[in-house]
């Protein structure tokens, strides 16, 4: 009977206790769903820059080489002659699409076959990957040397693109576009603020100058004034 009495004695401080665990555990059950949500919303509106950064950090999987080639201020990219800018590009219109793969592999063969070989007239290529599809930008020396490259059963073009134009007749499930534009010496606007050379300034026979005297406006860069009708009301061109 002595020890039913102190059992029932000590219930009710049992039970506050039991309930305190309980409301302390609600309350960080509670906190937690909410911390979830803004975690998330805040990686949203930063994800990109917060999630490539953090898996970097934490990974050390993917280093940026071109970071260590950045050039400070504003240059501009200047070479003499004629060129061609030529962007090409293709998108999976189905989710089951059998010719994306095969397509991206025979493109890489591509760009490694003038990379090697500069005297078929291709000066820089660079290429970019997204949800809709991928984008190639590239410069050649003329529109001569593009077409000969392409026409040429010889070069790894022409097979994949006989293969690719059979199987567009049968079905839409790839796209594939291309764009070709001749530029006249002096008569095109370069700059890049910040960057590693890229594009037409990373191209053979290119070079990277300060945007000084007729360059430091982009209408003095494509060569229609001498550059002083910079937009001052932006800030000072000194960098």
């Amino acid at each position: 009977m002595v020890g039913l009495g102190i059992l029932l004695g000590s219930l009710p401080g049992l039970v506050i206790h039991m309930v305190m665990m309980a409301t302390t555990t609600s309350i960080s059950l509670v906190l937690v769903l909410l911390f979830i949500p803004l975690l998330l919303g805040f990686g949203m509106m930063f994800q990109g820059t917060l999630y490539p950064v953090l898996y970097k950090k934490l990974t050390g999987s993917s280093v940026d080489v071109l970071t260590q080639r950045v050039l400070k201020g504003r240059k501009a990219a200047i070479r003499s002659g004629d060129f061609v800018v030529f962007l090409i590009g293709a998108r999976a219109n189905n989710d089951f699409d059998p010719y994306y793969q095969w397509m991206g592999d025979s493109m890489a063969k591509m760009w490694k076959e003038l990379e090697d070989n500069p005297d078929l007239g291709c000066l820089s290529t660079e290429y970019y990957f997204g949800p809709t599809g991928h984008l190639t930008v590239q410069y050649w020396k003329s529109l001569d040397d593009l077409n000969r490259y392409a026409r040429n059963m010889s070069n790894k073009h022409a097979g994949p693109w006989a293969n690719l134009m059979a199987k567009g007749r049968m079905s839409s499930d790839y796209g594939f576009w291309h764009e070709a534009f001749e530029v006249k010496e002096g008569k095109y606007d370069a700059i890049y603020v910040n960057m590693p050379p890229i594009h037409l300034g990373n191209a053979i026979g290119s070079s990277l100058e300060d945007c000084k005297g007729k360059y430091t406006s982009a209408a003095g860069r494509a060569g229609k004034t001498d550059g002083s009708d910079y937009a001052k009301e932006i800030g000072s061109p000194d960098y």
